[in-house]
C-alpha cells in the first residue's frame, strides 16, 4: 500500500510540524480543486438515460469534494502492516480522493476499512477486513488529529498506545449547541465504531445511554452501509424511522453533511399508514401522550388500567399470532366447497381451484389470488363458450344466423351469470372493518389476554366497551395501525419496495407488534434498533426490556450492543441526573457513565414564590446569552404548563419559542418545551421549572423517567427552580442493578 504523505517528521518541533502540515494542507486542497474541474469537466449535456445516470454521479463527486475542500481532513495515522518493513501513512476525511496519475491515495474515506485503525482504541496487532481472503494485521505508532479553521491547520494533537486522549473529542465537547444535528467522523469513539461497522443483514438492538449518540451513530451506520452499496450494480434506497416530525427536521442536515441523499425519514405511523388501501382517521397520539403524562398519578387507576392493556394488546405479539391464526384459518375456509359448472360438459373440478389457489399462487396475497382465480375462470368460460359453439354449429346447420346468435347470446349470458354466482362467494374484504368485528368478540379478547399475560380475566368486558368506544365512527387509534396494515399486507399486500437498510431511533417506544411489522420492507432482518430503556416514558406503550424482541420479532440471531458512556452532559449534570433514574430498578447498562468533562454543578435552588422565580429565569437567561449561549431549553412536564410558562416570561419581556406536537420545524435559540418534545435533543443549558413532587412522583416510572429525560438535555448548564417543594428524587438513592 503506497499513500500520499509529507516527510517524516517525528522528531521536528511542534511549530515545524504545524508549518510542513499547513503545506501539505494547501497541497491537497489544490489536489481537490483539479479534481472538481476535471470531474465537472466529464458532464456531458445528453438525455440519453446512461448518460444522465453518469452525469449524476459526477454532480455527486463535485459537490461531495467541493464540500470538503476546506476541511479535506480530521486525521493522520503512522501504523505498520506485519510483515511488512517500513512505516505507512494515510489521511482520514469525510470523502476519499485518489490522485488519478498514480490510483494512490490521496485521503481516505473515514468509512473506509483502513480507517478502523484511527477509529479503534488498539494500537497493537489491529486487524482489518479488507474484503480480502483473510483479514491484515497492523500495529499503528500514532494517531495525530487536525483543528482545521478557515483554511490552517491551528492545532495537532497526538495519542498513542500509551496516552490515548482524545483531544479533539474533549474540544467538540466543548462546543456550543447547534439548532442541528451534527455529523461526529472526526470523533467516533471505538464503541460507536463496532455499532456503524456491524454487520447489516442481521437485526441489531442498541442500548444506549442518554448522551451516548445514539441519533448520530444511527445515522453514521446507515452512511456506512451506503458506502459499502455504492460499487454495486443496483442500489436500494434507505429507510429512517424517527418518533416524530420535529426530530425529523431536527436530523435533515446530517446525511447529506455525510454525502447520503434519497434517505426516506419518516415516522412509524405515516410510513404505515402510506401503505393502506383506504385512508385511515387517527385520533390524535400527541394528545393521548400528553394525558398520560400529566395524569401519571392515575395509571393505576382501573379506567387507565383498562386503556393501558387494550393499548398493549393491540401492540403485542400475541395479536400478530392471533392474526396469523385467523388468517390461516380464513386461507383454508375461503373457498367454496363445490366446482364450477357452466354445463354438463364444462366445469372445474374443486380440487383445480383449490390446487390453484393454495399452491400456484400461493405467494401472492389474498385478493392478488382471488384475481388471479377469476381470471383463469373467465379464460376457461370464455373457451368453454368458444367450444360450445363449435359443436353447436354443427348441430344447427337449419337454424338462421339470427336464431344462432341469440342462442349463443343466451349461452354466453348463462354462463356469465354461473360465474358471477361463483365468484360473489369469493369475498372482497373491507380490512379495518374485519378488523373492528375481530375485537368486539369478548373470545377473541379472552384469548389476547391469556396468551399474551397482559390484563387479568375480569377487564375482558370493560376492554371490549373501551375498544368498542373509540372505534366509533371509523376512528382508530394509533395501537391498531400495525394489525390495520397486517392484515392489509395478507390480503393485497404492500405497496412499496424494499429498502437496504431500516434504522429505528427511539425504538423503546415502540412495542414487539409494531417492529416486527417493518419487517415487511427490508429483506431478511436489515434492521437497526436504536434506544434507551431509561427513557421510555410512555405507560400504555414500548417496551420495558429488549428481550421482548429477542423472543419473537426478529428470526435469526441478533446483533446486541451498549453505550454506556455519555458525552452529551458534562459529568456534574450527569451525576445529578444518575441520581434520580438509580431510584428505578434498571438494568446497570441502562445507567449513563459521563466522560471525563467538567462543568459547573447543576444549580437546584427553591425559592419563594412563583414571581421570584421568574425574575431568577430572566437573571439566568441574560447571564448565558452574555456567555455566548444561545440555544437554551426552558422544560416543564406537559403543555398546558408550557404555555403558562411561556405566557410569563413574554409578559416580562422575554420573547420565547412556545413548542408544540403540530411544529414541525427546530429554529433553536430560547424555547419553551414540554418533556416529551424534547426527548432526542440537546440544548446548550436546560432551565427546569417547577419539579414538585405531584410532577414527578418518585412511586411512579413514568415520572423517574420523564426527570431524568428532562435534565440530560443539558450540554453544559443545568439550572432547576421552582417555590413549591422540590422532588424527593434529587436525593441520592443506591438500587441493585440487574442484567440486560
Amino acid at each position: 500500500m503506497s499513500l500520499s504523505h509529507p516527510p517524516e517528521e517525528n522528531q521536528l518541533p511542534y511549530d515545524a510540524e504545524l508549518e510542513l502540515e499547513q503545506e501539505h494542507l494547501q497541497d491537497t486542497k489544490t489536489k481537490i480543486e483539479t479534481a472538481i474541474d476535471i470531474t465537472l469537466g466529464r458532464i456531458k449535456p445528453s438525455e440519453d438515460f446512461t448518460d444522465v445516470t453518469v452525469n449524476t454521479m459526477f454532480h455527486e463527486e463535485a459537490e461531495h469534494l467541493t464540500r470538503s475542500k476546506d476541511y479535506p481532513y480530521f486525521a493522520r495515522i503512522m501504523f505498520q502492516e506485519h510483515g511488512q518493513k517500513f512505516e505507512e501513512s494515510a489521511y482520514i476525511g469525510r470523502f476519499g480522493l485518489f490522485d488519478r496519475a498514480s490510483y494512490t491515495p490521496i485521503i481516505i474515506d473515514w468509512r473506509a476499512p483502513i480507517a478502523n485503525l484511527y477509529y479503534e482504541d488498539q494500537f497493537k496487532d489491529v486487524e482489518i477486513d479488507t474484503g480480502g481472503k483473510q483479514p491484515l494485521h497492523f500495529d499503528v505508532h500514532k494517531k495525530r488529529q487536525f483543528e482545521i479553521k478557515n483554511g490552517r491547520v491551528e492545532a495537532i494533537y497526538d495519542s498513542t498506545g500509551t496516552v490515548n486522549t482524545n483531544h479533539l473529542l474533549m474540544e467538540r465537547l466543548q462546543e456550543k449547541s447547534d439548532i442541528r444535528l451534527k455529523d461526529i467522523v472526526e470523533t467516533i469513539q471505538a464503541d460507536q465504531n463496532r455499532v456503524i461497522r456491524a454487520e447489516s443483514h442481521r437485526a441489531m438492538i442498541v442500548q444506549g445511554v442518554a448522551g451516548s449518540g445514539k441519533t448520530t451513530i444511527a445515522l453514521h451506520r446507515l452512511s456506512f452501509l451506503a458506502y459499502q452499496q455504492k460499487n454495486k450494480s443496483s442500489h436500494q434506497p434507505f429507510l429512517v424511522i424517527a418518533p416524530n416530525r420535529f426530530m425529523i427536521d431536527y436530523i435533515s442536515e446530517v446525511l447529506p453533511h455525510l454525502g447520503v441523499d434519497g434517505v426516506v425519514q419518516t415516522t412509524w405511523e405515516d410510513l404505515l399508514l402510506s401503505q393502506l388501501p383506504t385512508k385511515v382517521k387517527l385520533k390524535n397520539m400527541q394528545q393521548k401522550n400528553q394525558r398520560f403524562l400529566e395524569n401519571s398519578h392515575l395509571l393505576t387507576t382501573e379506567e387507565y388500567q383498562v386503556e393501558i392493556v387494550s393499548s398493549r394488546l393491540r401492540t403485542s405479539l400475541a395479536m400478530q399470532l392471533f392474526l396469523d391464526k385467523y388468517m390461516d384459518h380464513y386461507v383454508e375456509t375461503y373457498l367454496p366447497e363445490n366446482d364450477l359448472v357452466l354445463d354438463s360438459k364444462h366445469k372445474i373440478p374443486h380440487a383445480t381451484i383449490h390446487k390453484q389457489f393454495h399452491e400456484d399462487y400461493q405467494h401472492y396475497p389474498i385478493m392478488r389470488r382471488r384475481e388471479k382465480i377469476i381470471q383463469s375462470m373467465q379464460r376457461f368460460a370464455k373457451e368453454s363458450l368458444a367450444s360450445w359453439e363449435t359443436a353447436w354449429e354443427k348441430r344447427s346447420i337449419r337454424m338462421s344466423a339470427t336464431e344462432q346468435l341469440k342462442k349463443k347470446a343466451e349461452m354466453q349470458a348463462q354462463y356469465e351469470k354461473i360465474l358471477a354466482m361463483y365468484t360473489a362467494k369469493l369475498k372482497i374484504v373491507d380490512v379495518v372493518k374485519l378488523y373492528k368485528k375481530l375485537l368486539e368478540n369478548p373470545r377473541n379478547i379472552k384469548w389476547l389476554m391469556k396468551e399474551s399475560g397482559i390484563g387479568q380475566p375480569s377487564q375482558v368486558d370493560a376492554v371490549i366497551g373501551y375498544l368498542e368506544n373509540i372505534h366509533e365512527d371509523s376512528v382508530l387509534e394509533w395501537e391498531d395501525v400495525a394489525a390495520i396494515f397486517y392484515l392489509t399486507v395478507k390480503f393485497n399486500g404492500t405497496k412499496t419496495t424494499k429498502y437496504h437498510h431500516l434504522i429505528i431511533d427511539e425504538a423503546q417506544d415502540l412495542a414487539p407488534f409494531q417492529i416486527s411489522v417493518l419487517k415487511e420492507f427490508v429483506n431478511q432482518d436489515a434492521i437497526s434498533v436504536f434506544g434507551d430503556l431509561s427513557q421510555s416514558i410512555y405507560a400504555y406503550r414500548g417496551v420495558k426490556s429488549w428481550e421482548e424482541y429477542e423472543n419473537g420479532v426478529f428470526a435469526a440471531s441478533i446483533q446486541k450492543f451498549q453505550l454506556q458512556k455519555s458525552y452529551r452532559s458534562t459529568m456534574e449534570i450527569m451525576d445529578t441526573a444518575n441520581q434520580v433514574i438509580r431510584h428505578l430498578q434498571l438494568p446497570r447498562e441502562a445507567v449513563a457513565e459521563p466522560v471525563l468533562r467538567h462543568g459547573d454543578v447543576p444549580v437546584i435552588q427553591q425559592i419563594a414564590d412563583e414571581l421570584t422565580m421568574y425574575l431568577m429565569i430572566s437573571d439566568w437567561i441574560e447571564k448565558l446569552r452574555k456567555d455566548g449561549y444561545q440555544n437554551i431549553a426552558i422544560v416543564e412536564k406537559n403543555q398546558a404548563l408550557c404555555a403558562h410558562v411561556a405566557k410569563s416570561l413574554r409578559a416580562r419581556g422575554i420573547s420565547t419559542d412556545l413548542i408544540t406536537d403540530r411544529q414541525p420545524h427546530y429554529q433553536g435559540g430560547l424555547l419553551v418545551i414540554p418533556v416529551y418534545l424534547a426527548k432526542g435533543m440537546e440544548f446548550d443549558a436546560v432551565i427546569l421549572v417547577n419539579p414538585t413532587a405531584k410532577k414527578y412522583n418518585p412511586a411512579i416510572e413514568t415520572d423517574v423517567k420523564l426527570l431524568y429525560v428532562a435534565m440530560t438535555r443539558a450540554l453544559h448548564h443545568l439550572m432547576i427552580t421552582g417555590w413549591e417543594p422540590f422532588t424527593p428524587l434529587f436525593e441520592k438513592k443506591h438500587t441493585t442493578s440487574q442484567n440486560m
